[in-house]
């Protein structure tokens, strides 16, 4: 009996861990704002084209001090960054923002169906400009690797001036230290991407940590 219930309690740690990891993912349909500001987002993604054709980003606001731009990069391609490939400037002085209209959508490029994406946003903090990734290993030379991008799906009219359907990015651009991690200094939505969770080290230990559980547990049963 006790071994019974030992399993299924590592069973629902388990299923805990797994909805852990999918939750941000599951919130269309609201404000697809972080819902954990001043905490870094435990959650890396792993981005590629839902389908052969263009990848188009829709402006969805800022409120960063700091002037930043977005750019995509197309991995499996072979793309690389370029400068002249940035949008969305957003501009910001004594708390009165002047921006890209909210809707303006622009072409970040084209892509076959799997395409690995990686999405840059560039920052100028008024001393130099940065550059800040989707991919939190490419960022150790900004902070030493942290994650500065939220991702959700995005349904029609959680904004009321985007009446569609796709994928809610926003971007953090300042450095680990300082961050207030709101994930909200430049936001955009994508259509035609697909957006994969990819766990953490220290969940997947735990995961496997419970599957040998479950295993050790079974193994005892037998015997």
């Amino acid at each position: 009996m006790k071994s019974d219930n030992a399993k299924k309690y590592m069973s629902v740690a388990i299923l805990l861990l797994v909805i852990f990891a999918i939750a941000p993912l599951a919130r269309a349909g609201s404000m697809p704002y972080y819902s954990n500001p001043g905490v870094e987002n435990p959650v890396t993604y792993l981005f590629t084209a839902s389908e052969t054709g263009d990848i188009t980003a829709y402006f969805a606001g800022s409120d960063a001090w700091n002037i930043n731009k977005i750019a995509m990069v197309n991995l499996t391609q072979g793309g690389s960054v370029n400068a002249a490939s940035f949008v969305f400037t957003n501009l910001k002085t004594a708390g009165s923002g002047d921006y890209t209209s909210i809707g303006t959508s622009v072409n970040l490029g084209f892509a076959n169906q799997g395409d690995v994406l990686l999405f840059v946003m560039a920052t100028y903090n008024g001393i130099d400009w940065q550059n800040v990734y989707s991919d939190p290993a490419m960022n150790v030379n900004f902070d030493g690797g942290h994650n500065h991008i939220y991702a959700v799906p995005y349904s029609a009219n959680s904004i009321p001036s985007l009446t569609l359907s796709g994928l809610y990015i926003g971007f953090e651009d300042t450095p680990n230290l300082i961050s207030d991690y709101n994930y909200l200094d430049e936001s955009v939505i994508l259509t035609n991407v697909d957006v994969t969770p990819v766990a953490e080290p220290a969940t997947m230990f735990l995961f496997g940590a419970g599957l040998a559980g479950i295993a050790g547990l079974r193994i005892r049963r037998k015997k």
